[in-house]
């Protein structure tokens, strides 16, 4: 694992150091670098989400959690670790207002998903108290 954050640091530091110098002469191909830099670091965690998935999914049949409330957990998840790297991707951009509005529609898109979760709480503790 350590081995593996070494290769994804050293990763992103040269392609912090292309974008620094492709700045200079050509902004839009240091734009362009960066993106390629984000998108073979997330290529290089793939395989621990995988990991990660299954543990998890291990510990909720174990404990009986049902996969219909670990399944909007990971969405939940998801969009949120999308949007924020969109969104930081744009302001990477200088998108500042587009990040912002991207932001807003992965929390109401988690909104959304996490309603009929909250919905089957509030209908079991009803049905618990008298």
């Amino acid at each position: 694992m350590s081995a593996e954050v070494v290769k994804i640091a050293s990763a992103a530091v040269v392609t912090c150091f292309l974008a620094v110098l492709l700045k200079q002469y050509k902004s839009e191909y240091a734009m362009a670098v960066t993106i390629c830099g984000g998108v073979v670091i997330f290529i290089a965690v793939v395989p621990q989400l995988a990991q990660l998935f299954a543990g998890v999914r291990q510990f909720a049949d174990k404990t009986g959690i049902g996969r219909d409330m670990l399944s909007p957990a990971f969405k939940t998840i998801g969009i949120a670790y999308i949007t924020g790297y969109a969104a930081e991707m744009c302001r990477d951009a200088g998108e500042n207002a587009l990040a912002a509005k991207l932001e807003m529609a992965g929390k109401i898109l988690m909104l959304a998903i996490a309603l009929p979760v909250a919905m089957a709480m509030f209908d079991a503790i009803e049905r618990i108290l008298p």
